[in-house]
């Protein structure tokens, strides 16, 4: 699958992909302290742990894959952690 591609297009994919990672730690860092708010007395059962450790080992086989891969949605964080 690499046939063809030369160091210019490995280089310049670094850029985008780089953007990309940054994208998703920023949007999974606020999607985790707006889950952590006071207002949803929240007592991290081992749900809460579970849920973050299942996004994380479906991002690898995602990314090797070529699949894009899910994360923590700013707007549906807060209500995913209501119903935890």
């Amino acid at each position: 699958p690499t046939e063809g591609i030369d160091i210019n297009g490995i280089f310049g994919a670094m850029f985008p992909g780089l953007m990309f990672y940054l994208l998703f730690f920023i949007d999974h860092n606020v999607s985790s302290i707006l889950s952590q708010l006071p207002k949803f007395n929240l007592k991290k059962p081992s749900s809460y742990h579970w849920d973050f450790f299942v996004l994380g080992v479906t991002f690898l086989p995602c990314a090797f894959l070529g699949l894009p891969p899910g994360n923590g949605l700013i707007p549906q964080a807060p209500l995913h952690t209501r119903s935890l």
